[in-house]
């Protein structure tokens, strides 16, 4: 099932990059799932960052990331 954040979460996903999703706190989680299924498709576990107020940001590392620093 596609939701409305894909295109901005796939394309984060394919340049390995950061995006800022705005949304409100009760989609946070459906934001966290379909980012979760979009890395799933890639191969890629996404860091959710889910301190942002109004929203969240979710990046995607290149496989062997470790000891690369959080998102900030």
């Amino acid at each position: 099932m596609a939701s409305k954040w894909d295109a901005q979460l796939q394309q984060a996903a394919d340049t390995r990059g950061t995006v800022t999703i705005t949304c409100t706190e009760g989609e946070k989680d459906e934001v966290a799932a379909a980012a979760a299924a979009i890395g799933a498709k890639l191969g890629l576990q996404p860091d959710v960052d889910r301190a942002p107020a109004n929203g969240l940001r979710v990046g995607y590392r290149p496989p062997g990331g470790e000891g690369q620093p959080p998102l900030s």
